[in-house]
């Protein structure tokens, strides 16, 4: 969970520096991530969650654009179940970073 809230600080971050939009793809069938500028391009960041996680959306959509003033262009809130642990995995308004509660 730290590694993915690295990648998506490190994208919001080079969204802002480098005043471009960029977007982050989170793929529940495979439990991957990826971070790309535009598709086809590539990839800035990629990454993935052990098969037995469960990535569940509930009002955050499956692709997150970080804007160049370092907003989410939809904020929402996904969640990650684990054998063990339940995360609940924030995409607030504003240009505060992603919030991941352990539950």
């Amino acid at each position: 969970m730290k590694t993915f809230a690295d990648d998506i600080h490190f994208v919001q971050q080079l969204s802002v520096n480098r005043g471009e939009v960029h977007t982050l793809y989170i793929n529940a069938t495979d439990n991957s991530y990826q971070a790309y500028k535009d598709w086809g391009s590539p990839m800035i960041v990629t990454g993935s969650f052990p098969p037995d996680w469960e990535i569940t959306f509930l009002s955050l959509k499956q692709h997150v654009l970080f804007y160049n003033n370092g907003t989410f262009s939809n904020p929402g809130t996904m969640l990650i179940e684990t054998k063990n642990n339940e995360y609940r995995i924030l995409f607030p308004f504003g240009r505060n970073g992603v919030v991941i509660d352990r539950q």
